[in-house]
């Protein structure tokens, strides 16, 4: 069976989809009779919005190698224009579709296409127009609880997408509810997927490694950008501060509210407070297992994998009510988004700290032998029921 896996990206900015899709991607690799061609639609922009971006280069390789995924890159070049239309108007498919629409060849020779961004979503169902081959969406947040509901026309080509692939992956349960609201196709299913290898529970010397002399560590490890929430951080730090001192706070992560956190967590005049900035993935590993608890105080979610990660680690777990956190960590660690919401989750983590509460295991459904099982399962009753296939 020959697959093209299409994501999207920046290879020097490796963040949660680009992580989730290329795990799944290293799994499939090693599946029996899989041949497997990954490929990323990366955007580059002109020198003028490098310049208005601060981008000193903007660079983006034909090929790469990601942490045991080779890569080829679909390299769009990004104008003012499309900037503006991708900000302002959310609508980069229509803008970019003639450029889009010149990659459908590329992909005549495969079996079944994987697709997992909006663009991608596209060029899936252009290549299945012209030449019949099937298509499989993973759908894996904000292109489902969010994008859609800000703009019709995306809703519109949102619906047309869902009913026209072949089968619909979504990463939680609660994003299949969501999408039933768009389309009530019942050609979907939840595909949990898991926390790379390289996050488990052991022994590290944080006193020397990040200079940690507190008792207690918590933190916050994402974007810094609003349907994240992390302006609330600085609340829910300080009131947990006012019953347990003995605490470092460690921020990771980058983002366009960075200066406005930062300034709310300086005029808060909490101590121990430090900010790693951006960091690889495959330093995560290290900076989550010096936590004792992590904050997802978001104000929506696909799944948000960086739990995962977490609880690999047998770190504790608390966040907002929505999206598929409460599927991650448990309802008893969620919170309603309300007026007692820094309140609450910070009560439950004092409690957590106090109590030196251990987490529940991973559940069985994050294990990605269960994720590839079930990925197998469809395709290959997808390709049975496609004559061209043989």
């Amino acid at each position: 069976m020959k697959i093209a896996v299409i994501s999207g990206g920046n290879q020097s900015d490796r963040k949660g989809l680009f992580n989730n899709v290329n795990e799944r991607i290293k799994r499939l690799q090693v599946v029996n009779g899989f041949t497997i061609d990954s490929y990323i639609i990366q955007f580059h922009r002109n020198k003028l919005l490098q310049k208005l971006k601060g981008e000193c280069n903007n660079k983006k390789d034909n090929f790469f190698y990601a942490d045991g995924v080779n890569y080829r890159s679909i390299l769009l070049k990004l104008t003012f224009m499309d900037s503006l239309f991708i900000s302002k108007l959310r609508i980069r498919s229509y803008y970019q579709r003639k450029k889009l629409l010149k990659q459908v060849g590329l992909f005549r020779g495969y079996d079944i296409l994987l697709t997992h961004t909006f663009e991608s979503n596209f060029i899936g169902s252009m290549v299945k127009k012209k030449y019949k081959i099937p298509f499989v969406i993973t759908w894996h947040g904000s292109d489902i609880h969010t994008n859609p509901f800000k703009n019709i026309n995306i809703k519109k080509e949102t619906k047309k997408l869902i009913e026209n692939a072949d089968y619909n992956f979504f990463v939680s349960r609660k994003l299949l509810e969501i999408s039933d609201e768009i389309s009530a196709n019942n050609n979907k299913d939840v595909l949990y997927s898991g926390p790379s290898n390289r996050f488990y529970k052991y022994c590290l010397d944080k006193k020397t490694k990040f200079k940690i002399q507190t008792k207690y560590a918590i933190g916050f490890i994402g974007n810094f950008v609003p349907i994240k929430n992390v302006l609330v951080l600085p609340h829910i730090f300080l009131k947990v501060s006012k019953s347990i001192s003995d605490i470092t706070y460690i921020i990771v992560g980058d983002g366009e509210l960075n200066i406005a956190l930062q300034n709310k967590f300086e005029k808060s005049k909490l101590e121990n407070v430090f900010f790693l900035g951006k960091q690889n993935p495959e330093s995560i590993p290290d900076i989550m297992n010096c936590l004792d608890v992590l904050v997802l105080p978001s104000f929506n979610e696909g799944l948000p994998r960086v739990a995962l990660e977490a609880l690999a680690c047998g770190v504790n777990v608390v966040g907002s009510k929505v999206g598929g956190i409460p599927e991650a960590i448990g309802e008893k660690n969620t919170y309603d988004l309300n007026d007692s919401f820094v309140d609450n989750i910070s009560k439950r983590m004092i409690e957590i700290l106090n109590s030196n509460e251990k987490p529940n295991p991973l559940p069985d459904k994050f294990f990605w032998d269960k994720t590839i099982e079930k990925e197998i399962t469809v395709y290959k009753d997808i390709l049975s029921k496609n004559k061209s296939y043989i």
